[in-house]
């Protein structure tokens, strides 16, 4: 027996715990399944919930761990799932969430997994998307990225445009995506994200070097040393003549 002797009255070969009435119903899993199906499943019982069942349970009988046992097989009863109505709270319709006012108050942060393995160890993309402007970054990570490398990231990418160094080939292009998405005109604003941001249309290549437009030189600059940038240009296709006689 589970309890202590001294806890326990016998008479007439039936187990009672002491100063009560109560049956002590021994460690044998099919008398428990009988008691429980007496009190859940006959006609009379009307497949009540898990706290009557226990209650009609334990005016008469009790084992160690009644309690859990009665709420296993009320929740696995097949006829209570099928037939009774939830009580669960109807969930409420859906909230519009607050509209940013400024750039970069709101961003959306998800993960492209599933990628070849760059020779840095790279695996996977961070996507983080501005809710105001649209505007789009992808950040070179690891799938396996905690919650801590992710926050170093976002900080990297508040400080510096530059995300990657020594790419491979198969992710050369990825700074580029940055200017390609952030070239696609919104609907809601009638414009792109960097025309929303900076007031201008995003230019790709070598950018204009008008004086006084200090971000678009720093850009040029950047460009005219960019190792990777000729790599990024369409290839001109040259006409071959076949001559058919």
């Amino acid at each position: 027996l589970a309890e202590k002797r001294h806890l326990l009255q016998w008479d007439s070969d039936i187990t009672y715990r002491k100063g009560s009435t109560k049956i002590r119903v021994p460690n044998y899993p099919p008398l428990c399944q009988l008691l429980l199906e007496e009190y859940h499943d006959v006609l009379y019982a009307g497949h009540f919930g898990s706290n009557k069942t226990l209650t009609g349970i334990a005016k008469h009988y009790y084992w160690p761990h009644m309690a859990a046992d009665v709420q296993k097989f009320v929740t696995s009863c097949d006829t209570c799932q099928r037939m009774k109505s939830s009580k669960q709270k109807k969930a409420g319709l859906l909230q519009p969430l607050p509209v940013p006012e400024h750039p970069w108050q709101v961003v959306s942060l998800d993960f492209i997994t599933g990628l070849p393995t760059t020779t840095s160890g790279h695996d996977a993309i961070l996507v983080v998307i501005d809710k105001f402007s649209k505007m789009g970054h992808f950040i070179l990570t690891h799938a396996t990225a905690h919650t801590e490398e992710t926050a170093q990231l976002f900080q990297v990418l508040k400080r510096t445009d530059v995300f990657a160094r020594n790419q491979t080939r198969h992710v050369i292009c990825l700074p580029s995506a940055d200017r390609r998405t952030d070239r696609a005109s919104q609907p809601n604003r009638g414009a792109t994200p960097s025309r929303s941001l900076q007031g201008r249309y995003l230019q790709m290549g070598l950018a204009s070097t008008r004086p006084g437009v200090c971000l678009q030189q720093r850009h040029s600059r950047r460009y005219k040393t960019d190792a990777v940038l000729p790599l990024l240009r369409p290839q001109p296709t040259h006409a071959t003549r076949t001559n058919i006689f």
